[in-house]
């Protein structure tokens, strides 16, 4: 059995020999489900025989009239896998944080196939392609020590002036337009350039950029990230994320059934950028 993790398909690969027999039925069923795609080849030429197999409502069947005596078959089945439940039965994930004083955190990765020993029984062969394996990684402390307070406060005052009213957010955003407007005729810091600053922060956590600050090594590498919740969940645009989900991937199989996995956040070149911004 392989799972293509990112794709959801769960493929299987069965080796056959026939034989000839007069109490062997015509057709083979296999009902263990709808299945995405069936192949069924003679292992000396590896060519499909189309017409030996038949989709039906809860799986496929092989016509066993179309095939040769004596002849060694490759039967593949894929089926997609429905329920996400499936993956997190088969495998065991564990992340443990440490800290590598003020430049770095460490984050270790181990994913570990469950009940090893009954699936040997079951299986002569499994394996998982590009299982991602997600970890969330805080970056809210290290944005509070470089962002200035008192841009802070600019925005927390503009949560609390929203929040007073009910509009819709085009129509919150208009307010803070002229908010920001009247402070910026007092010479109120940053407000002139509130927007162009945040537009700053943003670009620091997308995936390209923020991809820079995380490096993946051992049996992991690095596929994306994506944003957690933003930290101003009630402003009408996006200002800093609260954490970031690092998500890598790693391959296990019955040779290699548990993957380690060190994952780096250089928290302290993230902190220079965002420093970089407010001056």
């Amino acid at each position: 059995m392989r799972i293509e993790c990112p794709q959801s398909i769960q493929h299987y690969s069965v080796a056959f020999e026939t034989k000839g027999s007069r109490i062997l039925p015509r057709k083979k069923k296999f009902n263990f489900g709808k299945v995405r795609r069936v192949s069924l080849r003679p292992i000396m030429s590896l060519q499909p025989i189309t017409d030996a197999i038949s989709y039906t409502e809860n799986g496929f069947e092989i016509n066993l009239k179309k095939l040769e005596q004596g002849t060694l078959y490759l039967l593949d089945i894929d089926y997609f896998i429905e329920d996400r439940r499936f993956i997190d039965a088969l495998v065991n994930k564990n992340v443990a944080k440490e800290s590598l004083g003020d430049e770095t955190y460490e984050y270790w990765m181990v994913a570990q196939l469950k009940h090893l020993d009954v699936l040997k029984q079951e299986f002569r062969f499994i394996e998982l392609k590009d299982l991602d394996f997600s970890v969330d990684v805080s970056v809210y402390n290290e944005i509070k020590m470089k962002v200035p307070s008192i841009f802070r406060k600019q925005l927390e005052t503009a949560v609390k002036l929203l929040s007073k009213h009910h509009g819709g957010r085009d129509e919150q955003f208009k307010l803070l337009v002229q908010h920001q407007q009247l402070l910026r005729a007092q010479k109120e810091k940053y407000y002139g350039e509130i927007f162009e600053i945040l537009e700053d922060i943003q670009e620091i956590f997308s995936p390209l950029t923020f991809g820079k600050f995380v490096d993946v090594q051992k049996d992991f590498y690095y596929f994306n990230c994506e944003r957690g919740k933003d930290f101003y969940e009630t402003l009408p645009f996006p200002t800093w994320p609260k954490s970031m989900k690092v998500i890598s991937r790693t391959d296990i199989n019955f040779n290699r059934p548990a993957a380690d996995g060190l994952l780096m956040f250089k928290k302290r070149n993230l902190m220079d950028e965002i420093e970089k911004i407010f001056q």
